[in-house]
C-alpha cells in the first residue's frame, strides 16, 4: 500500500509492478463526481493527453464494485522519479527551464492540467517529461489563455518544500524560465507579471527573490 485515506487505501502496489488507484463511493448527490466519476476522467484525459504526445501511464483494467461503489483502475506507472522526488533525491538530471519548456508545450497544445505542480509530474529523462493524477484537466482547441497560464505556473509554487528546493537551486527558476520560452511582445509579458503577482497577493505564497 502506498497512500491510505480515512476511507482505505487509495493507492496500491503490485507485486509485478503495476499499480492499482482506488476511488471510493461519492454520498454527496450534489458531486460532479458523482454524475462524472473520478476514474472516467483519468481514462478520457489519459487518452487525449496521449493523442498530444503526452505521455501518461498505461491503463490495463478498470473495475466498478456494484455493493462498494468503488472505482479501481490499475495502470503501469511512467518509468521515472517525480520531478519531486528526483530533487529532493539528488537525482535530477533536468533544469527548470526543461521543466518550463515542457509546461509551455502543453500550454500550447491547448492543456490546462489545474493543480499541477512537481508531484504529478514525471521525470522520463533526456529533458522528457510525462503526467500522472490528472483527473483535473481541461482541453482548449487552442493554446489556454494567459490567465490560466499564470495559474498553472503560480501553482507550481504551492508546496513550500519545493519552494524550498527550488531556492536552493541557480535561477532562473520556473516563471523566469517560463517567460524564455514564450516568443510574447513586452505588453503580453507585462499582463502575464501582473496575473502571477495577483495569484501570488491572493494566496500568499510564490516565489522569494
Amino acid at each position: 500500500m502506498l497512500v491510505q485515506s480515512k476511507n482505505g487505501p487509495t493507492l496500491l502496489r503490485h507485486s509485478e509492478g503495476d499499480l492499482s488507484k482506488i476511488w471510493p463511493a461519492k454520498s454527496n448527490l450534489l458531486s460532479s463526481s458523482f454524475f462524472y466519476p473520478y476514474a472516467s476522467r483519468f481514462i478520457q484525459n489519459a487518452q487525449k493527453l496521449l493523442k498530444l504526445g503526452i505521455p501518461t501511464p498505461k491503463i490495463s483494467a478498470y473495475l466498478f464494485e456494484p455493493i462498494t461503489g468503488r472505482r479501481i483502475l490499475r495502470y503501469a506507472p511512467l518509468p521515472g522519479l517525480s520531478v519531486r522526488d528526483a530533487l529532493h533525491a539528488d537525482e535530477a538530471s533536468f533544469t527548470w527551464r526543461d521543466i518550463a519548456r515542457f509546461l509551455h508545450s502543453i500550454h500550447e497544445k491547448g492543456v490546462y492540467f489545474r493543480s499541477i505542480h512537481l508531484g504529478n509530474i514525471i521525470d522520463l529523462g533526456h529533458s522528457n517529461f510525462g503526467l500522472i493524477d490528472f483527473t483535473d484537466v481541461t482541453f482548449y482547441r487552442s493554446p489556454i489563455p494567459l490567465k490560466r497560464r499564470a495559474h498553472n505556473i503560480h501553482f507550481i509554487y504551492k508546496y513550500q518544500e519545493d519552494r524550498h528546493k527550488m531556492e536552493q537551486t541557480p535561477s532562473p527558476w520556473i516563471k523566469e524560465s517560463y517567460l524564455e520560452q514564450a516568443p510574447w511582445n513586452d505588453e503580453k509579458i507585462e499582463r502575464f507579471e501582473l496575473l502571477f503577482e495577483r495569484y501570488q497577493a491572493s494566496k500568499g505564497y510564490g516565489p522569494q527573490y
